[in-house]
């Protein structure tokens, strides 16, 4: 293999992440052009069926785990899982990145003072479900304060 080649493979490897754009109040997953001089990037709009511009300050960008959930969808940063534990009831945690531990953690609760943490490559796909994430389901970030209150 040639030292181009080595360059072209190793640029052909892709991010994956999603995006929360808190103008428009929705998450993109297709992406187009990136301007880092606009600071601005294309998001495909499914509902308009063509991209739209996104201004970097009003996007929130959200990495893949790597792991699917027990029923193969992706789990990205800021979902909420509901984890399921034998013979008790589920759980709901959150999904986030830990800078200091560079590492993926479930938080079993929104407090950061307060919580239990679960480094997500502890706990098997097959025992959790996304049910939402925490920008397009604030009501089940109030429930998991209500329920470890």
């Amino acid at each position: 293999m040639k030292m181009f080649d080595k360059i072209i493979s190793v640029m052909s490897i892709r991010p994956d992440f999603r995006v929360w754009a808190k103008k428009d109040k929705k998450i993109y997953t297709r992406f187009g052009w990136l301007n880092f001089k606009d600071e601005c990037f294309s998001a495909y709009n499914h509902e308009v069926r063509h991209y739209v511009k996104v201004d970097f300050k009003d996007a929130i960008f959200m990495r893949s785990t790597g792991l699917h959930d027990r029923k193969g969808k992706k789990i990205f940063e800021g979902d909420i899982v509901r984890r399921f534990f034998k013979g008790d009831n589920p759980v709901l945690m959150f999904i986030w990145f830990d800078p200091e531990e560079q590492r993926f953690e479930a938080l079993q609760d929104a407090n950061p003072h307060r919580r239990e943490i679960w480094g997500l490559k502890r706990i098997s796909e097959k025992h959790i479900e996304v049910v939402g994430n925490i920008y397009q389901h604030p009501k089940l970030v109030e429930e998991m304060r209500r329920n470890y209150e």
